[in-house]
């Protein structure tokens, strides 16, 4: 049964006062409230419609001079058509940070970032974001970081995650994983690399998978960001199929008005080639281990099936108050693309208005040719539309 939103603060009330020395400040709470509508053609299951009302609620707290807390939760009611109105509530994070005088330590359930790109990150595997859904809330990791600064140009981390889902829904355990990453920034450019070691994909096996990871970003006319990860697992012999990279490219111009984005992303771990159709992985024994991963899409496209792949973006501010943003992206391989305009209005400060639609297409979309993996097939809808109203506080 799902527990009632007052629960929640009640935990964190608990939390609080166990952890709160007598001389912390007041919590401080803050967060997003969003009324959702939407509507998708071509699903599945015909036309379908949306309603959603969601809350992202926030606490920080002061934990003496040198420690805070912080926790958020996300809470939803959501119907549509040919549902019942169904509500959720879904920690998002809770963690405490500790500055210490030469060590700064996180732990807890929390964002664990790496890497520089945009759209594409691959070093950023523990919670990759995903371009056709930039909006979308990013997952935490349940572990811990210390950082520690040699200089004021460099970072130095030890991390440890452990990665629960997807695996305890289909193999009965975690596989938890460490590691280290270093940072330099200079005024020329910023790097990063890191390193990381996981627990074998099978129970029992000696085999674990490492990941090597190296980010780089610098200004040269325009700001180019370079992200890349190698993933080797010790059971297989080393090759390509391991490697992603992304580089990209943005500029603003028009001054400051105009923003411009290009990515190119390459997964040498993408299941098909180039001549073969997102309908060959169906009902294939590639297939159900991808469904064993969770890289199948449950709700709309969920992984990269292929090689190669491009993004582009344009952002024009008409004034402080009015964006227009423009995007696409594309399969080359099988010539499937999704394009995407979102507009933005703020009517005073805080309350933003957004109008999104996105639609999947293919070569079969045009009259003929195969289906794409950027398809209204693969993505189970043909357009949707979106609007929100999005009040922070």
């Amino acid at each position: 049964m799902m527990r009632p939103l007052y629960t929640i603060f009640i935990a964190m009330a608990a939390l609080l006062s166990a952890a709160l020395p007598l001389r912390a400040g007041a919590p401080v709470f803050s967060g997003i409230v969003e009324s959702n509508a939407g509507e998708a053609s071509g699903a599945a299951d015909g036309f379908t419609w949306r309603a959603e009302q969601f809350a992202n609620l926030r606490m920080k707290a002061d934990a003496g001079d040198r420690a805070k807390i912080y926790a958020a939760f996300n809470a939803s009611a959501v119907s549509g058509k040919e549902k019942e109105l169904a509500a959720r509530t879904e920690l998002e994070r809770l963690y405490i940070s500790i500055n210490g005088e030469s060590v700064d330590v996180d732990a807890g359930y929390m964002r664990m970032a790496f890497g520089y790109g945009q759209a594409f990150r691959p070093s950023d595997f523990l919670n990759p974001p995903n371009p056709l859904y930039p909006e979308a809330r990013q997952k935490g990791a349940l572990g811990a970081i210390a950082a520690l600064y040699p200089d004021e140009q460099t970072k130095l981390q030890l991390f440890g995650a452990d990665r629960t889902d997807p695996y305890v829904q289909y193999r009965g355990y975690s596989r938890p994983l460490a590691g280290a990453s270093g940072e330099l920034h200079r005024s020329e450019f910023s790097a990063q690399a890191l390193y990381a070691v996981q627990t074998p994909v099978e129970r029992g096996s000696s085999d674990a998978v490492n990941y090597l990871g190296a980010s780089l970003k610098f200004d040269a006319v325009a700001g180019f960001a370079l992200d890349s990860l190698y993933t080797y697992d010790s059971a297989k012999s080393p090759s390509t199929e391991g490697l992603q990279f992304a580089f990209g490219a943005d500029y603003s111009l028009l001054k400051g008005d105009l923003y411009l984005l290009g990515q190119y992303f390459y997964n040498g771990d993408g299941s098909l080639d180039g001549d073969e159709e997102i309908s060959d992985l169906y009902g294939s024994e590639r297939w159900n281990r991808l469904k064993l991963e969770q890289r199948v899409p449950l709700e709309g496209f969920s992984d990269y099936y292929r090689k190669h792949y491009l993004y582009f973006s344009a952002l024009y501010a008409f004034d402080d108050f009015t964006r227009v943003t423009g995007s696409i992206l594309c399969a080359p391989e099988d010539g499937s693309f999704v394009p995407a305009l979102l507009t933005e209005y703020e009517p005073f400060q805080g309350l933003t208005v957004s109008l999104t639609g996105r639609f999947p297409l293919d070569q079969y979309a045009f009259g003929g040719g195969e289906r794409g993996e950027l398809g209204a097939d693969h993505c189970g809808y043909s357009s949707s539309l979106l609007g929100s109203v999005k009040l922070k506080f």
